[in-house]
């Protein structure tokens, strides 16, 4: 990770290895990083976890049923996002593995 571009950039197509395609057009609402390195793409609805060196699809979260933030990853690799708009919505948490999410109520200012 020396600020070069890499082989396969820009990224614009995912193709998983069942030959699935997930095309990267949905307005991107951040780029973060893992604690692995890789990369955390959050577009409108959606959320890839993209392999670094390989530029391959790792998992990936469809449907937060709205607009979310850019991804948060702790460094003991725990992701939290939540949608744009407040309004009592949870903060999701995720393994980095990108499991099944456990919501948090908003109930106010969250401190990590």
């Amino acid at each position: 990770m020396d600020g070069s571009q890499a082989s396969f950039s820009p990224i614009q197509i995912l193709s998983w290895s069942d030959g699935r395609q997930d095309t990267m057009w949905n307005g991107c609402r951040g780029i973060s990083l893992d604690n692995n390195g890789n990369i955390l793409y959050s577009a409108y609805n959606d959320i890839w976890q993209i392999n670094y060196q390989t530029g391959e699809p790792m998992g990936a979260l469809y449907d937060f049923g709205g607009s979310i933030t850019e991804a948060g990853v702790t460094s003991d690799g725990y992701m939290f996002v939540t949608r744009v708009v407040p309004g009592g919505d949870p903060i999701w948490v995720f393994d980095i593995s990108l499991g099944l999410p456990s919501t948090l109520p908003v109930t106010g200012p969250m401190v990590w």
